[in-house]
């Protein structure tokens, strides 16, 4: 009983070759998307993290029409939120963009420099390698 069945099998694959072959192809590169989305992922998730750590990424941020009174401004530091009051100016360019030109932060979003250094002097900009 067991040859037959050996037999048939055996059979069976030479007979469809192909078919087997590309669901077999098939199947590995589903699992090789899956396995390199997974492993994608969790890289960008411990670099995100760490660049949060090193730049000091914002967790949330909030506008006011008046300005915070120093009562409001300690009771929320004393309950361990870090304020910074972050200024900006929007500029249309050439165009549909837009240049938002913010002041040098000092606690908050810090400026990651890849080339060149911070602006020193007035009139100098730092421009984000997105732009």
């Amino acid at each position: 009983m067991k040859t037959i069945a050996r037999k048939r099998m055996v059979r069976e694959l030479k007979k469809n070759a192909l078919r087997y072959l590309a669901l077999f192809l098939l199947i590995a590169f589903g699992m090789y998307l899956i396995i390199s989305m997974v492993a994608s992922a969790d890289n960008i998730t411990i670099a995100e993290e760490q660049s949060s750590k090193d730049y000091k990424r914002e967790d949330g941020q909030f506008e006011v029409f008046v300005p915070l009174s120093e009562a409001n401004l300690k009771q929320i530091e004393n309950d361990g939120i870090t304020i910074e009051p972050m200024f900006y100016m929007d500029f249309k360019t050439e165009g549909e963009g837009t240049l938002r030109v913010y002041q040098i932060r000092k606690e908050i979003d810090l400026v990651n420099v890849f080339e060149g250094e911070l602006a020193k002097r007035e009139g100098e900009v730092v421009i984000e390698r997105n732009y």
